[in-house]
């Protein structure tokens, strides 16, 4: 506002902000817009990148969720220990990013090696959290010690950049050896039941839906018809209500 006063009073004259206050806001605003720009682009890279070498739906999506989740964990324990952001702590989840993905691209990549030896999906699942479970877990902790040693330097933001970035590759860690695996088999079990749901060729789905008559929201009636209307024909739908649902039972029942 300063600024725009003294340029409307003084056209003439050319205004520039400098110091280590306007250095300091500066550097704020482009670590901010970093994570809303880079963060963004390099997950949209990640998943090109694992899209081509994985091949696998499950595994991409497996491994962006461990990704999320490492990072959210990461800044959601540090804002509960009060760590202020800062320009340099910003880049943490960007590094938690690069280093995260390590962990499931061992994992996955073993798995898919195990499955051309002859290994069902499953089995190749547990043969190759066996095989990664020493070296993730050597890795993860020099590199977590590593980044502890930040907490050495003579400069407090470099401090919670460590911090933050243990605390994400820490998270990285546990949910590689244990959310992956699961998150991957659920998948490929919901693959298995719904395969080609329109031509009838997966297994029988049974969704049961209790309580029924709980649910007042009307959007949610006018969807459940819909699904009724083009459900495949592997589909078997179970409603359990207290009374009749808002839905076209008459017609449903010819």
């Amino acid at each position: 506002k300063i600024v725009a006063d003294l340029k409307a009073r003084y056209p003439d004259l050319t205004v520039v902000l400098t110091g280590v206050s306007m250095l300091n806001n500066t550097f704020a605003e482009s670590g901010l817009r970093d994570l809303q720009t880079l963060v963004p682009l390099m997950y949209l890279v990640l998943i090109l990148v694992m899209a081509v070498t994985l091949r696998s739906a499950s595994g991409t999506v497996a491994t962006l969720m461990v990704i999320g989740f490492s990072s959210a964990s990461a800044m959601g324990l540090a804002g509960y220990m009060g760590v202020k952001l800062t320009p340099i702590s910003t880049m943490a989840p960007t590094i938690i990013l690069t280093l995260a993905i390590a962990d499931s691209i061992h994992i996955l990549v073993t798995l898919r090696k195990q499955m051309l030896q002859g290994l069902d999906k499953r089995s190749a699942l547990i043969e190759s959290v066996r095989i990664n479970a020493i070296p993730v877990a050597v890795t993860s902790l020099t590199t977590i010690v590593g980044f502890l040693g930040l907490n050495f330097t003579d400069t407090p933001p470099f401090h919670d950049l460590g911090n933050i970035t243990a605390l994400g590759i820490a998270s990285a860690w546990l949910y590689s050896m244990t959310f992956l695996p699961a998150v991957v088999s659920l998948l490929n079990e919901i693959a298995a039941l719904t395969s080609d749901p329109w031509t009838g060729s997966g297994q029988d789905l049974i969704l049961i839906l209790d309580d029924y008559h709980v649910i007042q929201a009307e959007q949610i009636h006018k969807d459940l018809g819909y699904l009724l209307d083009h459900q495949p024909p592997n589909l078997h739908l179970t409603l359990l209500a207290r009374v009749d649902p808002p839905l076209s039972l008459a017609r449903l029942r010819a």
